[in-house]
């Protein structure tokens, strides 16, 4: 189908057969500000587009190229669990340990990195040491050594442990597990 504009074109018009009516500035200006209302809304459109397209591209190379500041930004936090799913391996901090969320496998299991990504007490985003996190030295091994195991944690209450900086040294805050 052609352009309104391309039919409106071949449209023969003879300007004899209309007779000309007043109008009032009132509603010159009136049509005048609608056309340009219309014109303005598409161009906003466009603008909003573009600017969407840089942020998502931006994001992307900031992810990329400096993830352990992407961290920080609370609305790419969420993104960089995706990204290290999707490369499939974790950084690797200036000691050797890795660090991030976790890595969901095909098979439906997870992956996890020696530092994971979490949120303290007081909001304080950083890393705890999936050893401290899970208390492995500490883990049942039968049912009865797991309902002794429940009756001193009731007993001790929460565990608070350390959170880091992605070097795995630094204590920026605390980790309350209940």
């Amino acid at each position: 189908m052609k352009d309104i504009y391309e039919l409106l074109n071949d449209i023969n018009i003879d300007e004899n057969e209309f007779e000309e009516i007043e109008v009032s500035e009132i509603e010159k200006i009136r049509v005048k500000s609608n056309l340009k209302k219309s014109i303005h809304k598409k161009s906003k459109w466009q603008k909003a587009t573009i600017a969407a397209s840089c942020g998502l591209i931006s994001l992307s190379i900031l992810g990329t190229i400096f993830p352990s500041y992407a961290r920080d930004i609370p609305a790419v936090g969420d993104v960089i669990h995706t990204v290290d799913t999707i490369r499939g391996y974790f950084l690797t901090n200036e000691n050797g340990e890795t660090y991030g969320t976790f890595i969901e496998k095909e098979d439906g299991e997870y992956e996890e990195p020696d530092l994971m990504a979490v949120v303290g007490l007081d909001n304080v985003e950083g890393y705890v040491r999936k050893s401290d996190l899970y208390n492995e030295a500490n883990q049942p091994n039968s049912p009865e050594e797991a309902i002794e195991y429940q009756r001193k944690r009731d007993a001790e209450g929460p565990r608070i442990i350390p959170v880091y900086k992605e070097d795995g040294v630094t204590v920026i805050g605390k980790y309350r597990i209940d």
